[in-house]
């Protein structure tokens, strides 16, 4: 119970750090909200063999809303899904079939220069939570296979990165956000000992403005 609590205070405490400007009647210059696609690497090092794999998938992040005020701070909350996968041969010629997925909310906050009236460049820090499953299949040529069954583990994230958005029009927005992320997870088979790290992604991001709106007291 207790990494599911920890997991639950955890997301209390990011929706509370992460709550919108406007439900807290603070005037607010743009909120916005986006989906964005795009690939994700890492790597798989395998301590007995002492052999890094690379791993290539799909990333998913969905923002919920980031608010930015007049100064240029922002901050927002969002949904990171990541899936890896990748094969590779150890020091001892045996092969590894491998599968990552994490699912992580994130509270992310940085700050924002206007460039010619329409485009936007961010920097900013993010830190969440979530969950991560992985699995590990093994082989030797043709002589022995082992599956191993599918783990999962409560982990959180530490990430940077840049956003470059550009205002198409009034309401609908294009970016492209570049990711470097701060976390591993250690496996532990008994055979195998190794660690997963996701360690950069890319989005294209379609970005939705909201109405603006000024709340008085």
């Amino acid at each position: 119970m207790k990494p599911l609590c920890h997991l639950l205070a955890c997301i209390f405490l990011l929706l509370f750090l992460a709550t919108p400007l406007t439900a807290q009647n603070i005037d607010n210059r743009t909120t916005t909200s986006w989906i964005g696609l795009g690939s994700v690497e890492g790597s798989y090092v395998t301590k007995s063999g002492d052999k890094s794999i690379s791993l290539t998938g799909d990333a998913l992040e969905i923002m919920f809303w980031q608010d930015r005020e007049k100064s240029g701070f922002f901050d927002g909350l969002q949904l990171l899904q990541l899936e890896l996968s990748g094969t590779g041969i150890d020091g001892r010629d045996i092969s590894h079939d491998l599968r990552l997925e994490m699912l992580n909310l994130q509270y992310h906050f940085g700050w924002n220069w206007d460039l010619f009236n329409f485009v936007h460049l961010q920097l900013f820090v993010s830190y969440g939570i979530g969950q991560t499953r992985f699995s590990v299949a093994l082989q030797q040529e043709q002589t022995w296979s082992k599956n191993f069954e599918e783990q999962h583990a409560y982990s959180d994230m530490t990430s940077y990165g840049t956003n470059l958005i550009l205002e198409l029009t009034d309401r609908l927005w294009l970016g492209y956000s570049t990711v470097y992320v701060q976390d591993s997870q250690s496996v532990n088979y008994g055979y195998t000992q190794s660690e997963f790290s996701p360690t950069n992604y890319q989005s294209i991001l379609i970005v939705y403005k909201w109405q603006a709106s000024s709340n008085q007291n």
